[in-house]
């Protein structure tokens, strides 16, 4: 899975960005927020949003690697009987 990291004034301006970056949809892409935007005083101290948009197929699905972490553990647990 692919993934870009973008600024924007709001986590949602961010995303925004990374979408039109990308030509995608909200629906295609996962979404990690990785800093919230900070106001700061007076606009001082002020800090972006950053966020990570992941797009593209995983190597493998979520639920394969669950099994096999699962099951990887069992014949450890197995093991030691």
């Amino acid at each position: 899975m692919s993934y870009i990291d973008v600024t924007g004034k709001t986590e949602e301006e961010a995303i925004q960005s990374a979408l039109a970056q990308l030509g995608m949809e909200r629906d295609d892409v996962s979404v990690e927020i990785l800093e919230r935007a900070k106001a700061g005083f007076l606009g001082l101290g002020s800090c972006p949003a950053k966020v990570r948009v992941s797009y593209g197929e995983d190597d493998e699905p979520s639920a394969c690697r669950a099994w096999k972490r699962a099951s990887s553990s069992a014949s450890i647990l197995a093991l030691r009987v």
